[in-house]
């Protein structure tokens, strides 16, 4: 009663409090996760680690790192042998003091706070490790990969308890209820990236994505592309013809790599593109894919801001703004993280599919035309207005995703503005 936001606490964690506080009455759960296996799966050379045996495999001598902590290791050794972590038994934990023992040879170092240091950098190839510190290693390297192991593992949690002797009650009790609100654990999960027992978070177990979300980044990115398209057909002759070629090769290409894409993913059980390149024996070919196609690419949006610049600036010289944009993307490319985009995608899609849909409005349904007009006040705020349909699109599920709804969306408005205007 004195915390109102205990009922946000999954149910998965109160069995948990079964063991040491029934019901919850002294304390609330804060984190929670397990402890498994991180593994570095190039250093791994395609072995299949699923097993607490593994650390015992004297091909990882000097690789394996083991927690500095006797209560997981009594636990890893007592799960190969088939006993609990919690034993009594004078021979059982005997018998898992001499499997630790029979280890130690190979044993590289002994950690806790510095194993995803040691495995971020490469240092080694398999570590135990708990369950929290796995999303923070894997944004830093892609090559790790973490399993709990078949023989099982321990479940823990962190906890929030207010001491009998405490001061402000009232205050320590407003704490835990601000800890354990929608946006304190939304907080709290970006900052430490470990599991928070609040059903006010979205599931992020798993990679599973939907159909819906992926229709919509496989949209937005062919969709940045139609501005860009057209700053170089229409210089073309024939500029509808042009546009036209130009939308069918991108859509067979791109078709084509799809179907690569899963092919390779289905083939090699795979769905990291590294993985998938390296399991091919094609490394260096995937890095003159990656060479080739971005210096290509980037020419093309440079390009295309310096045309946009002069579109907008009749003074700016296209080149030198080019350039410039050239150099930003080349800073920005080293200095930010660049291994998930698909929040940039996200926002190509709520910029673009909004504008797209005005043109076609305007252009093939209204049949207007206002190239000679620096602004137009209302297709702005109609604009801004599909931007805003977007974004709230993003929070639903929806089937074909947010940018065809969002489209549509966008075109009655342009439709029914101009009937309102016109009046």
């Amino acid at each position: 009663d004195n915390v109102p936001n205990a009922a946000n606490i999954t149910e998965n964690v109160k069995p948990f409090f079964d063991e040491f506080d029934p019901g919850m009455k002294y304390s609330l759960p804060h984190t929670w996760g397990t402890y498994g296996i991180m593994y570095n799966k190039i250093m791994v050379d395609g072995s299949e680690i699923d097993s607490w045996e593994d650390l015992w495999d004297e091909k990882y001598k000097d690789q394996i790192v083991m927690p500095d902590s006797m209560r997981e290791a009594y636990m890893i050794a007592g799960k190969i042998l088939g006993y609990s972590m919690n034993t009594t038994s004078e021979k059982e934990v005997k018998e898992m003091t001499e499997l630790l023992l029979k280890q130690k040879p190979l044993v590289y170092k002994i950690a806790n706070d510095s194993a995803r240091e040691l495995m971020i950098g490469e240092s080694a190839a398999l570590a135990v490790i708990t369950s929290g510190e796995v999303l923070y290693s894997q944004e830093l390297n892609e090559n790790i990969g973490f399993v709990i192991p078949e023989e099982g593992t321990e479940v823990w949690t962190d906890c929030w308890a207010v001491p009998a002797s405490v001061g402000n009650r009232e205050g320590a009790y407003a704490w835990l209820d601000f800890l354990l609100s929608k946006e304190a654990a939304e907080k709290n999960f970006e900052y430490i990236q470990y599991a928070i027992p609040n059903t006010q978070l979205p599931d992020f177990s798993g990679d599973e994505m939907s159909f819906g979300a992926a229709v919509e980044l496989s949209i937005a990115m062919p969709l940045s592309w139609l501005p860009l398209i057209s700053d170089y057909t229409r210089e073309a002759k024939e500029p509808v013809k042009a546009t036209a070629a130009s939308a069918v090769t991108y859509g067979i290409v791109s078709c084509w790599m799809y179907a690569i894409g899963i092919g390779a993913a289905i083939y090699t059980g795979e769905y990291d593109i590294a993985q998938i390149m390296m399991k091919a024996g094609l490394g260096i070919v995937g890095l003159l894919i990656i060479v080739f196609s971005t210096v290509t690419t980037t020419f093309l949006d440079a390009y295309s801001a310096g045309v946009s610049s002069e579109s907008i600036f009749s003074r700016m010289n296209g080149k030198w703004f080019a350039v410039v944009v050239t150099i930003i993307g080349t800073l920005c490319a080293i200095l930010f993280q660049m291994t998930d985009i698909t929040d940039f995608l996200y926002l190509i899609g709520s910029v673009f599919a909004p504008m797209i849909a005005i043109m076609i409005a305007d252009y093939f349904i209204l049949k207007k035309n206002h190239s000679e007009s620096a602004v137009n006040v209302v297709n702005l705020v109609i604009w801004i207005i599909g931007f805003a349909v977007y974004r709230m699109l993003m929070n639903v599920d929806l089937p074909l995703g947010s940018t065809l709804t969002d489209m549509v969306i966008t075109l009655i408005i342009c439709i029914v503005a101009d009937k309102l205007i016109r009046r």
